[in-house]
């Protein structure tokens, strides 16, 4: 891919934990407003391209950054079931990725990239990545999303190893009663 060109940012090859972690501090600086979603698509059709083109250009902020990422090799060889994350057939993640400076357009930003997203959903099966999944406060649907059938399974294994749900600070999956 690099004789085709120069990346705008590349995140091929080894790299240190600390390396790994600091990726993106150039490009999502500290004192930005962000809000995130992602879906993964079923493919990338003439359809859904025109689809995401067309809300692309009517993005609110010039620091709005929409990556696709293939998916498949090793991540699709593995099955659901074997692992807590899901949707490992999915041949593509599309991630809304909003960033904006001034709190007073908080309300217009996330509403675009929600409306993006439910605009998108035309093309998924469903399924998050929990990494870019929006508010934390958006409730137990999308961490249901993002695991789908593993989610009942995450949840015993939770009762077992964490009953007092210790470990809550993320897109949580509640111990089952």
């Amino acid at each position: 891919l690099r004789k085709i060109g120069t990346p705008l940012h590349d995140m091929s090859g080894p790299q240190s934990f600390v390396a790994l972690q600091s990726d993106f501090d150039g490009p999502f600086p500290a004192g930005l407003r962000y809000y995130w979603k992602s879906l993964y698509l079923d493919d990338l059709s003439d359809e859904t391209i025109e689809a995401i083109v067309e809300r692309s250009v009517e993005r609110p902020s010039d620091m709005t950054f929409i990556p696709i990422r293939h998916l498949g090799g090793a991540v699709a060889r593995v099955a659901d079931a074997e692992t807590a994350v899901a949707n490992r057939q999915a041949p593509y993640l599309l991630s809304i990725d909003n960033a904006w400076a001034d709190p007073a357009a908080d309300e217009r930003n996330i509403a675009w990239v929600r409306a993006f997203w439910d605009a998108m959903r035309a093309h998924s099966q469903g399924g998050v990545y929990l990494n870019f999944a929006g508010l934390k406060d958006e409730g137990a649907a999308v961490t249901k999303a993002g695991h789908r059938a593993n989610f009942d399974r995450l949840a015993a294994l939770k009762a077992a190893y964490d009953p007092d749900n210790v470990f809550r600070l993320n897109q949580n999956v509640p111990p089952r009663a």
